[in-house]
């Protein structure tokens, strides 16, 4: 009998505003955990950010506006209020 094998996909994120908290926490804990956490789209007024984090994750969708981010299949949306440690929290939720 063959035994089968579940795996999980990472979880799809979106970053709403790419200011100090985007930068300095949410996203060093993504790049470090690449296999957990798949950086999907990204909302930000300011172009230099947004091209700032299409070089660190150029698969990810850039969106200058918060509506027009909502349409693109993500799991979990981060603004400066979440911390990283409740993405990690939300990580481990979707193994149980």
């Amino acid at each position: 009998m063959s035994e089968t094998v579940f795996t999980r996909s990472a979880l799809r994120v979106a970053v709403m505003g790419l200011g100090r908290a985007a930068i300095n926490e949410h996203l060093p804990v993504f790049a470090a955990n690449r296999e957990n956490f798949t950086v999907v789209a990204a909302c930000e007024l300011i172009r230099a950010r947004r091209e700032r984090l299409a070089r660190e994750f150029p698969d990810c969708r850039m969106f200058r506006r918060f509506s027009d981010m909502l349409d693109d299949g993500v799991e979990k949306i981060l603004t400066g209020e979440t911390s990283a440690a409740e993405v990690l929290r939300a990580v481990g939720s979707r193994e149980s």
